[in-house]
């Protein structure tokens, strides 16, 4: 499984992707991606919503014409019962033991999570850092987005962003078990910098 962080590399073959938040009615769960019923699958990709704190520029929740956009309202989305058996039965049929857990902002359906990272073997979460940790276990990675400094993250993520992420990590117990690791847009990072002086891009760059 290619980090959680990371790309897939040109050619490699695409994770399957499970959206359940924006279901159709009648439907449990939308597969896409190269998804075989009867194929092998260690790693998923899941959903589990479109509910956000934050607006960021970049994010592909709020742009026009994704047939994912944010619910008009949480009870439009998929009970966490239904979420739930729905993975447990693709784990048994797929053989799958990690998941990475997407949104949407994911921690906005904290019981969900708790319940769900105990189905698999090996979880990531990627959370936008505004919303409080929980503690999940050494096997629960959380990747936290933050696009550098912080006049460059607010100006993609929104004004105070950048401390609302610090102050999150500040309030983390010492005894805290579940790994944190950062992830940052460099494209857009890149983009943000243009026209800036170039040893002043490079010292920031370098903090």
């Amino acid at each position: 499984m290619p980090a959680a962080n990371s790309p897939l590399p040109r050619g490699a073959p695409r994770l399957p992707s499970l959206s359940v938040d924006a279901a159709a009615p009648t439907a449990r769960a939308v597969l896409t991606g190269h998804y075989r019923t009867d194929a092998r699958y260690p790693a998923a990709i899941v959903n589990v919503t479109n509910r956000c704190n934050l607006a960021c520029e970049h994010c592909f929740i709020y742009r026009e014409g994704n047939p994912n956009a944010e619910p008009a309202s949480v009870h439009d989305e998929l009970c966490d019962r239904d979420i739930l058996e729905t993975l447990e039965g693709l784990r048994e049929r797929h053989g799958i033991l990690s998941m990475l857990w997407m949104g949407g902002e994911p921690l906005l359906r904290r019981t969900l999570l708790t319940d769900g990272v105990r189905l698999f073997a090996n979880n990531t979460i990627t959370t936008n850092g505004t919303v409080p940790l929980l503690d999940l276990g050494p096997r629960v990675l959380y990747v936290i987005s933050i696009d550098g400094p912080e006049d460059l993250n607010d100006a993609l993520r929104g004004s105070g962003t950048y401390q609302r992420v610090m102050r999150t990590l500040a309030r983390l117990p010492d005894d805290f078990s579940s790994p944190i690791q950062a992830q940052c847009r460099v494209r857009t990072i890149a983009a943000a910098m243009r026209g800036r002086p170039t040893r002043s891009a490079r010292r920031r760059c370098a903090r």
